[in-house]
């Protein structure tokens, strides 16, 4: 799974939700070019926030994983 669809995953189950403590989600820039991390940020109704990391792991030693699933090597 790309990092771009998680995240989009991510928001759209908020969204869906339509909670009414959560008051908006903001995608958060990162580096032109950068596919391997997304920041989402959370706001709430009550002036709090939350910001979610995703970050892809990769590399030597990192097995492969199904989607969806986060392999036993990363862990």
């Amino acid at each position: 799974m790309r990092v771009t669809e998680l995240e989009d995953m991510i928001v759209n189950l908020i969204e869906a939700d339509d909670h009414p403590e959560i008051s908006a989600v903001t995608r958060c820039t990162t580096e032109p070019g950068d596919l391997d991390h997304s920041r989402l940020k959370i706001h709430y109704a009550n002036g709090g926030s939350t910001t979610v990391m995703v970050f892809r792991a990769s590399g030597p030693g990192v097995p492969a994983g199904a989607n969806y699933t986060v392999p036993k090597g990363v862990l």
